[in-house]
């Protein structure tokens, strides 16, 4: 979120909202990574709870990981398809499979796929700051079966 506000979200077309956004976007990259990450927590554990209130133990909701989608993206597309009943043939399935791209050449924080592997968050934020999320998320990351 910190990278897409900071640099790579698409700038809004209208005047009015273009002044805004710029000053938005200012704003988040002098703030940086980490005080942005700690002031958007209480509004991403109300995001969750409200995921978890509405959609947790429903049986027409499939939880997946973006983890398992980037590496193991034939076993993830299998589990969808499944999951949503999908009458597709083998040829199909094996297409989006092949289609499927992970990949970047080098991170650039100005795109929207910036860079691909899970675990930024390892490389980018301050041990403390990742103690308190942690922390913060600590039922969240139980519920999704993060260790």
């Amino acid at each position: 979120m910190y990278f897409s506000w900071a640099y790579s979200h698409a700038v809004p077309s209208l005047e009015t909202q273009k002044l805004s956004f710029l000053e938005f976007r200012k704003k988040v990259s002098e703030t940086g990574i980490d005080d942005f990450v700690i002031s958007s927590t209480k509004e991403l554990k109300n995001r969750f709870d409200s995921y978890f209130q509405h959609l947790l133990n429903k049986p027409n909701v499939l939880w997946v990981k973006y983890e398992d989608m980037v590496y193991d993206f034939r076993n993830w597309m299998e589990t969808v398809v499944d999951f949503c009943g999908l009458e597709t043939n083998q040829e199909t399935v094996n297409q989006l499979i092949e289609s499927a791209d992970f990949s970047v050449s080098q991170e650039n924080i100005y795109n929207h796929k910036r860079q691909v592997l899970p675990g930024d968050h390892q490389r980018k934020l301050n041990v403390n700051t990742i103690n308190y999320l942690n922390k913060e998320f600590e039922e969240a990351l139980e519920i999704l079966d993060y260790k």
